[in-house]
């Protein structure tokens, strides 16, 4: 009978689509609990300040090398421009999307709803206590795969902060 293993085999390409289906839900779910556990953590705010004090020492760094090579102190609007590009580059829009993609990747759904209440209460019930430490130990392959994510997407600003700095010194050149 050539009927029952075509049966057989339309019946496991349908499993196979809905399991697939299923996955893809899960996914899905974990994605939009991802993104709420970064809401709940205010980890875009966390991100932009860490941005910003990153591109502040940056531009200080820059500053610091163009003093004391050149005995030149840079005004504001140059100093604004080059911190502009670290600021755009490392805007955290750019990369929400691709933290919640990591977290829903490495993390099941009790594991994200874990972490939610956590920062939702600051408080962990007794019983949790072990699987919260178990978390804990995910927080570095999250972190590489996060660290990543963010070179693979940004430009880098350096070569834009020495040519704006030599256009700035040849224009003012005494």
């Amino acid at each position: 009978m050539v009927f029952v293993p075509r049966f057989k085999t339309l019946i496991s390409c349908v499993v196979g689509l809905l399991l697939l289906g299923y996955q893809l839900q899960v996914i899905a779910d974990n994605q939009d609990d991802a993104l709420t556990l970064l809401r709940v953590t205010n980890a875009a705010t966390r991100f932009d300040q860490a941005a910003a004090s990153q591109t502040a020492a940056i531009v200080r760094t820059f500053a610091s090398i163009v003093n004391m090579s050149s005995n030149v102190i840079l005004p504001e609007p140059v100093r604004l421009e080059i911190s502009s590009c670290y600021l755009q580059e490392f805007a955290w829009s750019r990369f929400e999307s691709g933290f919640a993609q990591i977290f829903a990747a490495n993390l099941n759904a009790e594991e994200l709803a874990l972490l939610i209440d956590f920062f939702s209460a600051r408080s962990i019930p007794p019983p949790q206590i072990d699987q919260f430490r178990q978390l804990i130990t995910k927080a570095s392959a999250i972190e590489l795969q996060a660290a990543d994510l963010m070179f693979a997407q940004t430009e880098s600003c350096d070569r834009n902060s020495v040519r704006i700095i030599r256009r700035y010194l040849a224009e003012n050149a005494n």
